[in-house]
């Protein structure tokens, strides 16, 4: 998550260090570029998706002392600024200085992400779909500006745990005054066989085929007082504020090849998720409440071809099932490695059934095709 002078150099951009040592600028760009289709249930088509998924410019590395480090990252996609929901183009994702206080505890500032769940705190560009799940889609809580620990406590040989945690505005990305409100995050990870390999606790797919299992469990709860958003931090503006409450639970298993992750994630708010307009009881925007799972599993040979299965249930809870379908999604994909996750190339057929909770009728389901290049540095 933030600089790590111990990974391998061709893994981590283009660094630039001063004489003295007491700089360290360290660079990396990567894009995506996607395409792929929509299709019916008799694979008759319905729409096709041709663009930039992410161009992201990243700047990382210490200033002074390698105790102060920072990390910028910066996006110039159109879908990847959040132009629908702020109305302006929200290029800046990551601006967060850390300082590291002891050799397990670091504290920093600014906007990054905040430790909720799993799949969403993993990089966008580690991943082994060319996107994250449906479930991730509506519960994470991405990023936000505010003050962020992280602490880890060695137990006995190998075992650690990891305490992060977090109070921030949550209001989301970049938005600006705070006038009501804050969100309070806490995340515990407990990994009892030690650490992964290359943090491969936040990678997807057993690149580096572990040589002994290696697991990681996590468990993570958010507050977000007088939310304005459908999703905390993201999402389309609320009549009237909402407390939102979430809770997720997650494993990452990896051993010769194999990984497995887990999710389990919840929302709710402290009353109605239905918000009315003012002046048109008809118009209402409605905080997304209920439960969703996510499940993958993934065996990586020896050359670097990847098959993997996913399996995504998102339920909607109480009043959000008026307006809103249960989904579940059957996903398989295919990913050669070319050089880590910094160059691949990825393929994934999906399978979308949706039902009307209300009615208890099936909706057309429909399959999805994808193809990705992913290149960077």
């Amino acid at each position: 998550m933030y600089y790590n002078d111990s990974k391998p150099k061709k893994f981590t951009g283009i660094r630039l260090y001063d004489n003295d040592s007491t700089f360290a600028l360290n660079f990396r760009f990567r894009v995506q570029s996607r395409l792929g289709g929509i299709f019916d249930d008799k694979l008759n088509y319905l729409s096709s998706e041709y663009f930039i998924r992410r161009l992201r410019l990243s700047l990382d590395g210490f200033l002074w002392s390698k105790q102060l480090t920072y990390k910028i990252q910066l996006s110039f996609s159109r879908g990847d600024m959040d132009w629908e929901n702020t109305g302006f183009p929200n290029v800046i994702r990551d601006a967060v200085i850390s300082y590291k206080l002891t050799k397990h505890l670091t504290l920093s500032m600014g906007q990054t992400k905040i430790p909720g769940n799993r799949e969403r705190i993993i990089s966008s560009s580690e991943l082994q779909f060319p996107d994250r799940s449906t479930a991730n889609t509506r519960f994470n809580i991405d990023r936000d500006f505010g003050a962020f620990a992280s602490n880890e406590i060695p137990v006995g040989k190998k075992a650690f745990i990891i305490l992060r945690g977090a109070m921030s505005t949550g209001k989301g990305r970049n938005i600006g005054v705070n006038r009501q409100g804050f969100a309070y995050t806490g995340r515990v990870e407990i990994l009892p066989f030690g650490k992964f390999e290359m943090g491969g606790d936040y990678s997807e797919g057993d690149w580096i085929r572990e040589s002994k299992p290696k697991v990681s469990l996590g468990f993570a709860y958010h507050l977000n007082q007088k939310a304005l958003r459908t999703g905390g931090v993201l999402g389309t503006l609320l009549y009237q504020p909402r407390d939102v409450k979430q809770s997720f639970v997650d494993a990452m298993i990896k051993y010769q090849g194999w990984a497995f992750l887990g999710e389990y994630m919840t929302r709710a708010t402290n009353e109605s998720p239905i918000t009315v307009s003012a002046t048109d009881p008809k118009k209402t925007v409605t905080v997304f409440n209920g439960r969703g799972i996510n499940t993958q599993i993934s065996y990586q040979f020896k050359n670097h071809w990847e098959v993997a299965g996913r399996y995504t249930n998102v339920l909607p809870q109480g009043e959000t099932r008026l307006s809103e379908p249960q989904q579940i999604d059957y996903s398989l994909g295919l990913t050669k490695y070319l050089n880590y996750h910094r160059v691949k190339l990825q393929w994934e057929v999906v399978r979308t059934n949706r039902q009307n909770l209300t009615t208890n009728t099936a909706l057309t389901p429909n399959w999805t095709g994808r193809f990705q290049i992913e290149l960077g540095i």
